[in-house]
């Protein structure tokens, strides 16, 4: 027999702007063909013109309603339907306090003669296709990979919250993770933190029984009390609600104060509420670099619309 019901989970998770836009053609054609679909998803503006019926499931209750009624409704706090309708949260100027130089770095034939500073404050948004050597990027600065020319200076010290989060989990409860290598932080600041990040209740459970969006805010919070100054994050937001998602942009702005940050994302609502800068990948280089302000925001917009493959 052939399935007509078909079930997805987030399956909008990392994809990129381009890819999202693909995700929704085919959707369509299902649809079209008759098939049933039921999304789980905490980012529907891909979808939004498809929907029939939403089913909200809060504490324990599913309520449904229509999207007519979600675009109205201020009874959830819910990701937004309208991406680049939003204003930026996180303007600021340049910190001329240097943390590290990329001098023309290449790796491979994946990233070339790639060349910027960090600094200080620094909030950015690395942006770029599926493929575009982010992670790369990301890994290298992390001292995981080498370039093979090229040079990074600077007295960093990296903290890295990859996309495949359980290959960071080493013990067996979410209070012995978050304290293992910090064991000079005090149990005050832990709990805060925890609490901030709505993991408190969970302080006994094994990491890998944590959801995807708890074990992202784990490794935020580990990344938070570590004794780093430059924190990178690889999609932290995947699998992240409203809720979560405002939540860890309170804590990564706040982080930013005395450190910078690099966050590789397609979360364009999460880069305009935490991000001050943008650095744009594409043909294996950067093509555009630039601190974000009123005037500038739209150019993220049009980075994002004509993203090629």
């Amino acid at each position: 027999l052939i399935p007509r019901v078909i079930i997805l989970d987030e399956p909008s998770s990392n994809l990129d702007f381009r890819m999202t836009k693909k995700l929704t053609i085919l959707i369509e054609k299902l649809k079209n063909k008759g098939y049933t679909i039921i999304i789980a998803e905490h980012r529907i503006h891909y979808i939004q013109k498809l929907i029939d019926k939403v089913l909200i499931v809060n504490k324990g209750m599913i309520k449904e309603i229509t999207i007519d009624d979600l675009k109205n409704t201020t009874d959830f706090p819910l990701r937004t339907l309208d991406v680049f309708n939003l204003q930026l949260e996180n303007i600021s100027s340049k910190n001329n306090d240097l943390l590290l130089q990329i001098d023309n770095v290449s790796y491979g034939d994946i990233l070339l003669q790639i060349s910027t500073s960090i600094n200080k404050g620094d909030v950015i948004g690395l942006i770029g296709r599926n493929g575009a050597g982010k992670t790369t990027l990301l890994r290298m600065l992390t001292n995981i990979m080498n370039p093979t020319k090229g040079k990074i200076l600077g007295n960093v010290k990296p903290f890295l919250v990859m996309q495949d989060m359980d290959y960071q989990f080493f013990t067996e409860s979410v209070l012995s993770e978050i304290r293992f290598g910090n064991e000079g932080v005090e149990n005050d600041k832990i709990n805060n933190l925890l609490e901030e990040l709505g993991l408190n209740k969970f302080k006994d459970k094994i990491p890998f029984e944590l959801s995807g969006g708890q074990k992202q805010r784990l490794l935020i919070s580990i990344a938070a009390i570590s004794n780093v100054n430059l924190l990178m994050f690889d999609e932290p937001t995947s699998g992240l609600d409203y809720i979560n998602m405002e939540k860890v942009s309170s804590v990564l702005k706040n982080l930013s104060k005395e450190n910078a940050l690099i966050i590789a994302t397609h979360d364009i609502e999460f880069l305009y509420k935490t991000c001050n800068r943008i650095i744009y990948l594409d043909n294996k280089t950067i093509k555009k670099d630039f601190y974000l302000d009123n005037e500038s925001k739209s150019e993220v917009q049009n980075i994002f619309i004509n993203m090629e493959g």
